[in-house]
């Protein structure tokens, strides 16, 4: 998977990469599916570079933005491959 996330730029990944409380992964097709980890089940943000069924969501000029009651979180860019944290960021060390 290659894959931008603000400034870091991921290369040749074939394992998925945890962002926070998110896991990412790539399908065999390339297509980026975004799933959240937080609470007690996972939940499917982004399936197959489109937002998921029953999420909550804005189309933006190159892609979407992934929303939860009404607070923008990230948004993705499937033609760039381009994940943005708007309130998510990606971190270091524990917090």
């Amino acid at each position: 998977m290659n894959l931008n996330m603000g400034s870091q730029s991921f290369r040749n990944v074939e394992i998925p990469l945890l962002w926070g409380k998110r896991a990412i992964l790539q399908d065999k097709k390339g297509r980026i599916s975004i799933i959240s980890l937080e609470g007690e089940e996972a939940k499917i943000e982004v399936l197959g570079d489109k937002p998921a069924p029953n999420i909550e969501y804005e189309l933006v000029s190159d892609g979407f933005k992934i929303m939860r009651m009404g607070k923008d979180l990230y948004s993705f860019s499937p033609n760039s491959r381009i994940i943005t944290g708007l309130s998510l960021v990606l971190r270091s060390g524990p917090h």
